[in-house]
C-alpha cells in the first residue's frame, strides 16, 4: 500500500494498532499501549495527530470517548491481514 511508505515507524505502529482493534478508544491508555506493543502516549497522540490530518484515520464521539477507526475499510483488512 503506498499510503503506508509515507508512515513513520510509529505512525506506522499507531495505525496497525487501530486496525486490530476495529474500532479503538482510549489510544493513549497503558492498557492500549501494552497491548499493541508501543512505545508511549505521546508517541501515540503524534501518530494520531497526524493519521487524523492525512485522513487515514477517522473517528466518533461515543459519551464523550473517542472512538478511532481506519478510514479505508481496505487499508484496515489489508494491516490486519499483513501485520
Amino acid at each position: 500500500m503506498e499510503q503506508m511508505s509515507m508512515l513513520t515507524l510509529a505512525q506506522k505502529e499507531t495505525l496497525t494498532a487501530v486496525a486490530r482493534e476495529g474500532d479503538a478508544s482510549r489510544i493513549t491508555s497503558a492498557a492500549f499501549i501494552r497491548k499493541h506493543s508501543l512505545q508511549s502516549a505521546s508517541m501515540v497522540q503524534n501518530s494520531v495527530r497526524f493519521l487524523l490530518e492525512k485522513q487515514i484515520l477517522t473517528y466518533r464521539q461515543d459519551k464523550g470517548v473517542k472512538i478511532y477507526s481506519v478510514a479505508d475499510r481496505f487499508l484496515r483488512l489489508w494491516l490486519v491481514k499483513m501485520y
